[in-house]
């Protein structure tokens, strides 16, 4: 190998490097502009809470084991992940698959959750505190079909040997998210509850 085409080659290396540096970096800099934009919702719900007109409501119970299910989903992401990084992609596709249906039941339980606050009378039109209760809900879950479209994108692409330890981009950044939006979840579920 000439000096020329060893150049050419430590250039593409360098470049892949950085293109992969900025990759992990913009999903920080994502998860900043989430927690933002529901710190700023949270914040709404708490000085609308203190001008008063504000009927309480039990959350659904469903919220609980919805709560419990994306935790476990985070567990069994978490596994994937592991599995990637020691290059065992074929065990890691049974706890992405996991993954990828507890974060289904998860959006199931969440729509079950709307379900049974209609039931009780609690609209998203009318009902101050409920109307709270439905965007921070309905916008997390948006959230998580995106964190489910990533997890679908790398449980493909471990079929086709585009993930493993060397390339752990997209495993990377994709658990990233999804433990992100776990514990927000669980922030917002705790938030919720105890500000009743």
């Amino acid at each position: 190998m000439s000096y020329i085409e060893r150049k050419e080659l430590f250039s593409l290396v360098e470049e892949k490097r950085r293109l992969t540096a900025a990759q992990k970096f913009m999903i920080w800099v994502a998860l900043g502009v989430m927690t933002m934009f529901f710190a700023a919702f949270t914040s709404a719900y708490i000085v609308r809470m203190a001008e008063g007109h504000w009927e309480t409501f039990a959350l659904p119970q469903i919220y609980l084991y919805s709560t419990i299910t994306i935790l476990i989903s985070s567990l069994t992401l978490w596994q994937a992940h592991r599995l990637i990084k020691h290059d065992e992609v074929e065990k890691s596709r049974v706890w992405l698959l996991l993954t990828f249906l507890l974060g289904a039941a998860f959006l199931i339980m969440q729509w079950m959750g709307f379900v049974d606050m209609v039931s009780r009378g609690i609209y998203f039109v009318g009902h101050v505190a409920g109307s709270y209760v439905y965007v921070l809900a309905a916008m997390h879950a948006l959230h998580v079909i995106l964190g489910l479209g990533f997890i679908a994108y790398v449980l493909i692409a471990s079929f086709r040997y585009k993930v493993n330890a060397r390339r752990d981009v997209a495993i990377y950044v994709t658990s990233v998210l999804w433990h992100f939006l776990a514990a927000l979840w669980l922030y917002l579920y705790l938030f919720m509850r105890l500000t009743r």
